[in-house]
């Protein structure tokens, strides 16, 4: 399995069944430094509570857009909270 990072193009996955992508979050970026921290921060406690990959990547593509949205590292680094805000942002029909 390979998982790609792509900023503001998303994630890229390939598997042994195939690949997917997984779109950005369209977020206001404050600063990229810790991004990457918090993706794959999150995409590994999904895989530690045994989360299918297509939803961790989910979360942590989620992780990362909310890390961008302010400064620093670890401050930025955002919590179970704001991942599942983000997730139901995207949602289709959110705010209509």
């Amino acid at each position: 399995t390979a998982i790609v990072t792509l900023g503001s193009a998303g994630v890229a996955v390939a598997t042994e069944e195939g690949w997917w992508s997984e779109p950005p979050h369209a977020v206001d970026v404050s600063d990229a430094i810790g991004a990457g921290d918090a993706f794959l921060g999150a995409l590994a406690v999904a895989v530690g509570q045994g989360m299918p990959l297509r939803e961790g990547v989910r979360r942590a593509n989620a992780a990362g857009a909310v890390a961008v949205t302010r400064a620093g590292g670890y401050d930025a680094a955002p919590t179970a909270d704001e991942i599942d805000a983000m997730l139901v942002r995207r949602r289709p029909g959110f705010g209509a």
